[in-house]
C-alpha cells in the first residue's frame, strides 16, 4: 500500500481518513530541486562571468594591436618610415617645408585612426581603442604642432637673412651706381 512520506515520519493510515501531521514541500523533494536549481544558476553565473572576461580579455587585445599598428604610423609621420607623407619624417621637415607639410601629416594621423577604428572587433575593442587613441593623436599633433612653431621661426630667420644677402648682392652688382642701391 502507498505510504506519503510527513514530517516527523508521521503516517496517514489507509482508510482512517484523517491527516495527523504536517507535510512540506522539502518532504516531496522541493528542496532539492530548489538546492539543485541554485547549483545551476551559480554554475550558469559562473560560466557567464567567465566567458565576459574572456570577451573583455579578447577585446583588450584587439585594443593594444589596433594601437600599436597606429603607434607604428605616426611614428613613421614623425619621424620617417616608409609611409611618412613627408620624406624622413615630419620633424626633420625644415622651414617652408614643414609649414606647406603639416596640413598633410595631420590629416594622415586622423585619416589613419578612422581607419583602424572603423576595424575593430566590436564596441568594447573600439571603445578601448579610442580612448588610447585620442591620447596618441593628441599628443603627435602636439609634437606637430610645436615643430610647426619652431620652423615658422625658421622660416621668417631664413627670409630675413636672405633679404640681406639679397640687399648685398644688388650693392655689389650696383657699386657704380649709387641710386639703385636702396
Amino acid at each position: 500500500m502507498p505510504v506519503v512520506p510527513l514530517k516527523d515520519q508521521e503516517r496517514i493510515q489507509p482508510g482512517v481518513g484523517r491527516f495527523n501531521g504536517a507535510a512540506s514541500a522539502d518532504d516531496f523533494g522541493a528542496g532539492a530541486m530548489r538546492r539543485g536549481a541554485a547549483a545551476i544558476q551559480g554554475g550558469l553565473d559562473t560560466a557567464m562571468q567567465t566567458a565576459l572576461k574572456i570577451d573583455d580579455t579578447i577585446a583588450e587585445a584587439d585594443a593594444l594591436e589596433m594601437d600599436n599598428e597606429l603607434s607604428r604610423f605616426v611614428r613613421e609621420q614623425l619621424y620617417g618610415g616608409e609611409s611618412a607623407v613627408v620624406q624622413n619624417g615630419y620633424t626633420n621637415a625644415q622651414g617652408r617645408t614643414a609649414l606647406e607639410q603639416r596640413e598633410a601629416v595631420e590629416a594622415a594621423i586622423n585619416q589613419r585612426r578612422q581607419d583602424i577604428e572603423g576595424r575593430a572587433s566590436g564596441g568594447r575593442a573600439r571603445q578601448m581603442f579610442s580612448r588610447a587613441a585620442q591620447s596618441r593623436v593628441d599628443d603627435a599633433l602636439g609634437t606637430i604642432g610645436r615643430h610647426y612653431g619652431n620652423q615658422a621661426e625658421v622660416f621668417r630667420t631664413s627670409q630675413t637673412e636672405a633679404r640681406v644677402t639679397e640687399a648685398h648682392n644688388n650693392a655689389v652688382s650696383a657699386f657704380a651706381d649709387p641710386d639703385l642701391v636702396q
